[in-house]
């Protein structure tokens, strides 16, 4: 089964990784933290498992990647609060 360290050291699944929150957009404070997002593929093997991962995340959720496969069917009904998602400012692409 896919893991969070496993995802960040093997990129071959991952389609996107970005910086969110107030980071992104210039509105950090020194207290802020970073928080990453991303989206991945699953692997084969957890592809055709009976309880497919939906997300991986750490303990404090600074740093979430969501699986695509959940969001495929509803694709075109989430787009715009996808397209907020998937368009990140361009320094904030990782």
């Amino acid at each position: 089964m896919l893991t969070l360290p496993e995802l960040e050291t093997d990129t071959r699944h991952l389609l996107l990784r970005a910086i969110s929150g107030s980071r992104a957009y210039g509105l950090d404070t020194p207290e802020s933290d970073t928080d990453i997002k991303g989206v991945f593929v699953l692997p084969e093997a957890d592809f055709y498992a009976l309880n497919p991962i939906e997300q991986l995340h750490n303990p404090s959720n600074d740093v979430v990647y969501y699986s695509f496969l959940p969001f495929f069917p509803f694709f075109p009904l989430l787009l715009p609060s996808l397209f907020f998602f998937l368009t990140p400012p361009s320094p904030a692409l990782l």
